[in-house]
């Protein structure tokens, strides 16, 4: 609507408003609205085709600013009438009526409905194309015209058209989305703004992006995405959340692979042309790696929603043959140890930081699983192969170091206070004697506890050094206070023992003796509960660690509650009829008034249900005896019949809750503990690991110019870009099968997807290297345990590491099986035959 349509609309309001408010244009029912379309209407905020009262309602049709009030313009209903029933010739008729005073002005242009709406944004959501193809031809102005209210302000006709292209018998049906691009319809303009359109988390529900292309690709219309792009719809538009049209589709889950592969082959083709330009056109954004405001990519963004599809989306595939496929898998999004950047940092960034120039603009899908504990992501084979990989390749051999250690530290302490004499004379003295007869032994167990824990916090510094203030509050944080709690009670013991004793002299040993004793309680008890923490890397162990944590976090405390609550309250009953009743003990000491004070008379609520009594005689002596032992007897019905089954309960679903999922509950406790370990890598560590783990696509190029197949019009195809290898993309490549099994309950068939090849790197000579996953996560643990005591948990990967490694998938000619060797004998018959040499016949992999 230009600006003369708009000051033309507005000189009528006036006279309107006065010729409602008179009553001249009273509403008629003479067409008989049922109740159904009425209802229909009103819901989707559009006008109502008839009016029941004289006196319409002011409704704002301006989104904000100066606020205008319109009435009502269709108080006899034939023009919406017509256009909601799809009549033709009303439609006409009613459209060329004049509007208002200004000569000129029609209904059918000027009009507008309870949310500005037009007549043709009704006509395309009713699709009734006869109607459609003679308002754009009638009134052509009414093409790009918008909502103007605030909840669906921006939405032209054409946002309404894709997301309704299709009709019951043909699904691809775009016509009318051709006939209002035909007629002058903006593709990639306007932008919607309205609240509906705004996302969940903004109160918004119908969340389909803003430009036209995404509000077509969020709702899977295939053949509207087509005829748009074909068109000139730019992919690479963003919202005002920075979504581009696939974080859009992602957001809902979206992955219909048609469409995705679609809208991802067209910005690489844009991306391809552009590069080939020498600069005459800009390279395009890369949509398939392009960054929301959140920092997500499209594909983050669906994982961080708990959508498994966007994990199927990354696949790249190579080739398909029946029911087998071959992947190629982007890291860049999965792992956090792919790091998006190499810069040099300020002091203050380290400070705030760490030491690591290495740094993601974003959280991996690892990391957005395991905080949302999404177990369906986290189980997928995709996922599942690549945490048993950085497993293998250096987070058993840290987590077997790291747990040896502390084992070894505890069972120091262990022995330690073990061998402790009773006084602080005999503890300071290491002379052989009858209340101290191993004091070597015991002080060997002493300084190996102390220096244990000087090289557990040594390790710790270097982390801390790393991670920056990460450390405090990253994945490991309260590992990370634990470990330190423990140290400082260990390095308490000398400073009690030989600091505060020689401060406070002889006389006050007893008192020194008490509060080490203390300080190595509850060193021990510390110890032991952070041996519990290794749980994590065994699948057995992991869900009864998590059952006792729910436990005693969630359901104990949840009880206590209810527990406290009643045994106040009983305990206020029973101190005001106990108050002056003493407690005489079996052995005849003499009496202890605990009731007469009200912590006492609580203790001793208590005491009456956890210990065993035979003092219920003291009840008679209250002054109700008989009230007092009623108030007894409910409290423990109440407590120990109820309460205590209750809690009984509570434990007992949880424990079924964890233990029926227990395998994929452990995976986000797996991935937790990987998570940490990836944060506590220097940079150096983190450089070598990268060495080992998948390839760039600048060495997946180099491979191609030495392969002697390949052709000069391919090696010269594109421009090569040097990129760093450390923050270049790296990949994988996956082979997969489908396997059908039958239910034999169901009797149905269930199709499962397996990986039965996994290529993780190449080696120097460019052979693959290719992973067994069907091993389990511990196999080979000996060989890593032995290395990591042999070299002090220090990784030593030279270049031929992943060949000695025990998951690594060898084709031995010595241990091949019969089949193997006939099949090498039959292609080797076959090559001679052909006048093949060796090496062009003979599969790499068996050599």
């Amino acid at each position: 609507m230009s600006s003369e349509d708009v000051e033309r609309l507005d000189a009528n309001f006036n006279r309107i408003v006065e010729r409602e408010h008179r009553g001249s244009n009273a509403a008629s029912n003479e067409d008989g609205d049922g109740d159904g379309d009425l209802a229909y209407f009103r819901q989707q905020g559009l006008a109502v085709p008839h009016a029941h009262d004289e006196q319409r309602s002011l409704s704002n049709v301006s989104g904000g600013g100066d606020t205008r009030h319109q009435i009502n313009l269709f108080a006899d209903g034939g023009l919406w009438q017509a256009t909601w029933e799809g009549s033709l010739d009303a439609l006409r008729r009613f459209a060329e009526e004049p509007f208002g005073s200004s000569p000129g002005a029609t209904r059918g242009e000027f009009e507008r409905g309870a949310e500005g709406e037009t007549i043709l944004h009704l006509a395309v959501l009713r699709k009734h194309a006869d109607l459609v193809r003679w308002i754009v031809g009638r009134f052509p102005s009414l093409v790009n015209e918008t909502y103007l209210r605030h909840r669906y302000y921006g939405e032209t006709a054409l946002h309404v058209a894709v997301v309704n292209a299709g009709t019951d018998h043909d699904k691809d049906d775009i016509s009318l989305v051709k006939l209002l691009v035909e007629n002058g319809a903006l593709i990639n303009e306007p932008f919607v703004s309205g609240t509906e359109f705004l996302k969940d988390e903004d109160k918004g529900i119908l969340y389909y992006g803003q430009t036209i292309l995404q509000f077509a690709a969020a709702n899977g219309k295939f053949e509207a995405v087509k005829y748009l792009v074909e068109n000139g719809a730019d992919v690479t538009l963003v919202d005002l959340y920075g979504n581009n049209v696939l974080h859009v589709m992602a957001y809902h889950g979206n992955f219909d692979m048609k469409l995705f592969n679609y809208l991802k082959k067209r910005n690489e083709i844009d991306i391809r042309n552009a590069s080939r330009s020498n600069g005459k056109i800009p390279i395009p954004v890369d949509i398939s790696k392009a960054r929301n405001k959140e920092h997500l990519t499209a594909y983050q963004l669906g994982i961080s929603r708990g959508h498994v599809k966007a994990l199927e989306a990354m696949k790249d595939i190579i080739w398909e043959f029946g029911m087998v496929r071959q992947y190629r898998i982007c890291l860049d999004d999965l792992d956090p140890l792919q790091p998006h950047t190499d810069k040099a940092e300020s002091f203050a960034e380290k400070l705030k930081d760490g030491n690591k120039s290495l740094e993601r603009f974003s959280k991996s899908a690892i990391e957005i699983a395991v905080e949302n504990g999404d177990k369906e992501i986290l189980s997928h084979p995709l996922m599942e192969s690549l945490l048993k990989i950085k497993w293998a390749l250096y987070g058993r051999s840290r987590f077997l170091w790291r747990m040896a250690l502390t084992f070894f530290l505890v069972i120091c302490v262990t022995f330690t206070i073990a061998l402790q004499p009773n006084s602080l004379d005999d503890r300071r003295n290491y002379s052989i004697s009858d209340e101290n007869r191993h004091p070597i032994l015991r002080g060997v167990f002493e300084l190996s506890s102390v220096i244990g824990t000087i090289i557990l916090v040594s390790a710790e510094f270097a982390e801390l050094r790393v991670q920056g203030g990460g450390y405090f509050r990253g994945y490991g944080a309260a590992e990370n206070t634990v470990q330190w709690m423990f140290a400082v009670f260990i390095w308490l013991i000398p400073v009690l023992r030989w600091g505060l004793a020689a401060i406070l002299g002889h006389d006050k040993y007893e008192i020194v003796a008490n509060a080490e004793n203390v300080v190595f309680g509850f060193g021990a008890i510390w110890g032991w509960f952070y041996i519990l923490e290794f749980a994590k890397g065994f699948e057995t162990l992991g869900p009864l660690l998590l059952i006792f944590r729910r436990m005693m976090f969630e359901d104990f405390f949840a009880w206590m509650t209810l527990y406290s609550v009643l045994t106040v309250g009983f305990a206020c009953g029973l101190f005001l009829q106990m108050q002056n009743v003493p407690f005489e003990s079996a052995n005849g000491a003499a009496p202890v008034y605990d009731w007469n004070n009200f912590a006492g008379a609580l203790l001793w609520t208590i005491r009456f249900i956890f210990v065993a009594q035979e003092e219920f005689e003291d009840f008679r002596e209250a002054r109700i005896p008989a009230f007092t032992e009623f108030l007894y007897m409910l409290y423990a019905f109440v407590t120990v019949l109820v309460l205590f089954n209750v809690l009984i309960a509570m434990l007992a679903e949880t424990l079924v809750s964890i233990a029926s999922d227990a395998k994929r509950v452990w995976r986000i406790q797996f991935a937790s503990l990987l998570i940490q370990m990836d944060e506590s890598m220097s940079d150096r560590t983190h450089k070598h690991i990268l060495t080992h783990l998948g390839w760039t696509q600048e060495e997946a190029d180099r491979e191609q110019e030495l392969d002697p197949t390949t052709t000069a019009s391919e090696k010269t195809a594109a421009p090569k870009k040097k990129q760093n290898k450390f923050t270049a993309s790296r990949y994988f490549v996956f082979t997969e099968r489908d396997t059908v099994t039958i239910d034999p309950i169901t009797k149905k068939k269930r199709t499962k997807t397996e990986t039965v090849k996994l290529v993780v790197a190449k080696d120097i000579h460019g052979k693959d290297i290719e992973i067994r996953t069907d091993r389990n996560h511990w196999h080979g643990w000996s060989r890593d345990l032995l290395r990591v005591l042999w070299t002090g948990g220090e990784e030593k990967l030279d270049a031929g590491w992943w060949k000695k490694h025990p998951i690594r998938q060898t084709h031995d000619v010595n241990r091949s099986t019969l089949y193997q060797k006939i099949n090498r004998v039959m292609r080797k018959r076959v090559g001679d035959n052909l006048g093949l040499k060796e090496h062009e016949h003979v599969d790499t992999h068996y050599s």
